[in-house]
């Protein structure tokens, strides 16, 4: 009788020990509050509208393409936006979570591309916070970290392609003087926003 309690024990601990890690699910306020944090940084870089958009669209084009490759509900934007290479799936990663990953995905591609970049890494630390709070183990954290950083690195090598490094290397704006030509305007009389951003790639 005892050494089947004992093989009962046994058998139960090895069960337990044996089930595999819950990883904690993810919101849409979790997602917010990345949006939100990267408007904020946005705002504090007094980025231009055009700018804001391709701000916008490179770290959210890295989070999506983390899902895409992990849920088959969503495509690749390959053969759908201009020059959009096959985004390699990462290896080696170990148990993730890939909700994890697509938020630390646009959180990278933002840091990269802002030029206050660096103090996001407060934001994103404190979110890591968050998450471990919710359950996530460090082992998951950082293993959804390096598989977003490998994704983060395709994107941020499309978006160096799409040729917005080169704008500096026009002439600055000079009005025509001719009718239609468009001329700054009171009360502050702003330079033309962006005048070349139609020599930028479009997706």
């Amino acid at each position: 009788m005892i050494k089947r309690l004992m093989y009962c024990c046994t058998l139960l601990f090895f069960l337990f020990s044996c089930k595999e890690e819950k990883t904690p699910e993810l919101s849409n306020n979790d997602l917010a509050k990345v949006i939100d944090a990267m408007t904020e940084m946005m705002i504090h870089d007094v980025t231009n509208p055009p700018l804001a958009a391709r701000f916008f669209s490179y770290a959210c084009l890295s989070g999506y393409e983390v899902v895409a490759l992990n849920d088959s509900n969503c495509v690749s934007m390959e053969g759908i936006l201009n020059d959009f290479p096959k985004i390699t799936k990462p290896l080696d990663s170990g148990k993730y979570s890939y909700q994890l990953s697509a938020i630390l995905a646009m959180i990278g591609t933002a840091k990269k591309m802002q030029p206050s970049g660096v103090n996001y890494a407060q934001f994103e630390q404190k979110f890591l916070d968050s998450c471990r709070n919710l359950g996530f183990s460090n082992k998951i954290i950082k293993n959804s970290k390096s598989y977003a950083a490998q994704v983060t690195k395709q994107i941020l090598a499309y978006a160096k392609k799409d040729r917005y490094n080169r704008i500096s290397n026009y002439p600055r704006y000079t009005p025509l003087e001719k009718e239609g030509s468009w001329y700054p305007t009171p009360p502050a009389f702003f330079a033309p926003v962006e005048p070349y951003f139609s020599t930028v790639r479009p997706f």
